[in-house]
């Protein structure tokens, strides 16, 4: 890691201070607040695409509990769009997971330059924070973001499966599905 953040800081300050000019802390500033802007937008959209796939999972869920409660569809029509939502459910589950990492990484990436920035700055406060938020005798001071984010996909995931398995129970052994799926939906 040290080689590879060697690497990293000789990219960034490709230029040194004496061949800069006079301007060089100044504009060593303005990139680092333009940068902590940048991330912080990006922070923005990251709670936008959570809130959009929060949205339309429930939407989705919504929607399975309202069908059922319809009278006169057939059984095996009830059971075939229980299966289908939920089958793009999980599926849009795992792209929820994909972009949960992408976003992850995005920060990684950028608080390892905001610290870098930081040895030239006469402050490091992205770096104090990490070195106090890191674990105390074994205990986490806080919880990271994405292991919080990641539990909502997971948890929407299982209840897809569980939609999936009641509705096949459901048709195989011949019982009332709109009953079962409907308490299952409505508690």
């Amino acid at each position: 890691m040290s080689e590879e953040l060697d690497d990293i800081r000789k990219e960034l300050f490709s230029i040194s201070k004496e061949s800069y000019g006079n301007y060089y802390e100044k504009h060593l500033l303005k990139q680092y607040k333009l940068y902590i802007e940048m991330m912080d937008r990006t922070s923005a959209r990251r709670s936008s695409a959570n809130t959009f796939f929060l949205t339309i999972n429930s939407a989705i869920i919504a929607i399975m509990g309202i069908l059922t409660k319809i009278a006169g569809c057939p059984l095996f029509i009830n059971i075939l769009w229980i299966i289908m939502s939920s089958v793009f459910g999980i599926l849009l589950c795992y792209r929820w997971d994909d972009l949960i990492k992408s976003y992850s990484d995005l920060n990684t990436g950028r608080f390892v330059i905001i610290h870098l920035l930081e040895e030239r700055l006469p402050a490091r406060l992205f770096k104090s924070e990490w070195s106090y938020l890191k674990p105390k005798e074994g205990e986490p001071r806080y919880t990271e973001m994405t292991i919080t984010e990641k539990r909502v996909p997971h948890l929407f995931r299982i209840l897809y499966f569980l939609l999936v398995i009641i509705g096949l129970i459901s048709y195989i052994a011949g019982t009332e599905f709109q009953t079962i799926l409907t308490k299952f939906l409505n508690g």
